[in-house]
């Protein structure tokens, strides 16, 4: 009696050498990459909870950098390099930018970088470099909880903090308009006031215009500190 046993070894190891050279690639980076797509809704999830009123702008900030691919089987989740476009108004120093959340990211610097409003109150000389503005109750704001950037660009050219050409100025004269007739418009003082706890530096609206300085009323809108 003969017994003759064959196999088909040659045929499985073919059909593993295309499972592992073309098809196993293909389900890994389809993994991966959905695996970075849950990532991202469940960290814009986490957001959403444990910041204040998130905008949509801060929250589509994360996101997938980097999609895997066969020959790379690797995706990245980051934030945009430059998350400041928005925050209180945009209104930035040209060169300078800085991503808001790193500074609630373990492992990161803790110390949030200026935002444009401190940037030109430094750059003018209002404020030093160890100062940050807050924004008081009498600010209005907006349904995120932020200050319309429309309001810091008011604040910022009455008090004279922008930068032209020819320095420091108030805000652009404007066809027709005079540098008079922008300094009676001016509602936003930048000054120190004795208050109940001592002296408080800032940004005032003052009542009846910045020209009525002596007899308006000093309501603070963003105090250094």
């Amino acid at each position: 009696m003969t017994i003759v046993i064959t196999t088909n070894a040659n045929d499985v190891s073919s059909a593993m050498r295309d499972v592992a050279q073309n098809r196993l690639p293909s389900v890994l980076r389809n993994a991966i990459n959905d695996l970075a797509k849950d990532i991202v809704v469940a960290q814009r999830a986490e957001m959403s909870k444990v910041f204040d009123r998130p905008t949509p702008f801060i929250l589509n900030g994360l996101r997938v950098q980097q999609w895997a691919k066969k020959e790379k089987l690797e995706s990245i989740i980051g934030f945009k390099d430059n998350l400041a476009g928005k925050s209180w108004g945009g209104v930035g120093v040209e060169g300078q930018s800085f991503n808001a959340l790193t500074p609630h990211i373990p492992g990161y610097p803790s110390k949030r970088r200026a935002k444009g409003l401190e940037r030109w109150l430094r750059n003018a000389g209002y404020i030093e470099e160890n100062e940050w503005m807050v924004p008081t109750r009498a600010v209005k704001r907006d349904a995120y909880g932020n200050v319309a950037g429309s309001v810091i660009a008011k604040m910022l050219a009455d008090i004279g903090a922008y930068r032209n050409s020819s320095g420091f100025a108030s805000a652009p004269t404007g066809k027709g308009k005079t540098r008079r007739s922008q300094r009676k418009r001016a509602q936003y003082v930048f000054g120190t006031v004795k208050g109940k706890k001592g002296l408080v530096k800032g940004i005032w609206f003052v009542k009846g215009g910045a020209d009525n300085h002596a007899r308006g009323q000093w309501i603070p809108m963003m105090i250094a500190t």
